[in-house]
């Protein structure tokens, strides 16, 4: 069978570790599925990473060294997005075959199958207090999972298209949710924060850069977004302000966004897909192509 060569961002097969010179070197290169890689997640620890891929599978890789650990098979199309808990111990998976599965990552066996969506599993998220499971679909449909019962909790209705983004606050009191389609006259480019308790919407803003990727800050207080025509805004947190935005050096669209640390930003130039993993602590980071655009982000 073929073997498909990526990167943890799926091109040219790199995996850039970035140290705190913010130089990159070659690290590790993974091969083993079959098919187009959707999606990576890496344990916090930072020992282990999975990959969910169109082949139907899901693999678990050591990180160090790159071996292939355990092929996860299960859903029924492709693997679109998985996630980490908090901990490692389990892994969330979303799906074209509409369903969320829940593993245990010692075992490599399901735990859980929830099969409440009705389209394409987009995005999944753990809280970071490990209470929550947040699944975003191609509906623009969220659900909040109770991670002891795996039982529905609550039911987030607003936006109309897929979810790109999906992310609990440092926190874990809100969560944070972006919804996009590149077409004309679409009218749900709109980020979103929602109040997770209440399971209501804090603030919603309504973008014309058409985002496709978006963050927390560390400390929470600033969320970063970006999208087509390569413009990166830093929205306040707490009532969904621009408190500035930043132009990159392309007119690209920009896929992902993340913070190598509390006060400086990196931008991602667009590929083919739109899935980035770093560690919480800022210094390993999984990507293509990077530049560090701000260091002055003091919020």
């Amino acid at each position: 069978m073929k073997k498909i060569f990526f990167s943890l961002f799926f091109l040219l097969s790199l995996n850039l570790t970035f140290s705190d010179s913010n130089k990159a070197r070659l690290s590790q290169t993974f091969s083993g599925h079959s098919n187009s890689v959707y999606s990576v997640a890496i344990s916090s620890d930072g020992n282990t990473i999975a990959t969910g891929s169109s082949d139907k599978t899901i693999k678990l890789w050591n990180a160090s060294s790159g071996r292939e650990l355990a092929t996860l098979y299960g859903h029924d199309n492709s693997v679109i997005c998985v996630a980490f808990n908090v901990d490692g111990s389990i892994l969330a998976s979303g799906s074209e075959d509409k369903t969320v599965k829940i593993w245990n990552v010692n075992s490599q066996s399901i735990i859980r199958t929830l099969s409440e969506h009705s389209a394409k599993v987009s995005r999944v998220a753990f809280s970071p207090d490990g209470q929550w499971l947040a699944s975003g679909d191609e509906n623009g449909e969220i659900y909040l999972w109770n991670t002891y019962s795996w039982s529905r909790e609550k039911v987030l209705r607003g936006h109309q298209y897929q979810i790109w983004a999906l992310q609990f606050s440092p926190d874990s009191k809100y969560l944070m949710s972006l919804s996009s389609r590149w077409e004309a006259g679409d009218d749900d480019n709109s980020l979103r924060v929602w109040d997770v308790q209440s399971g209501t919407q804090k603030w919603k803003v309504v973008n014309s850069n058409k985002e496709r990727c978006a963050t927390y800050s560390p400390n929470g207080k600033v969320i970063a977004s970006g999208g087509e025509g390569g413009t990166i805004h830093f929205w306040d947190t707490d009532n969904g302000e621009v408190i500035s935005s930043i132009s990159s050096a392309t007119s690209s669209a920009i896929r992902a966004i993340g913070f190598l640390n509390s006060n400086s930003i990196f931008q991602v130039l667009p590929i083919s897909l739109n899935t980035c993993a770093f560690f919480t602590s800022g210094i390993l980071l999984i990507a293509s192509s990077i530049k560090v655009i701000s260091n002055s982000l003091t919020r």
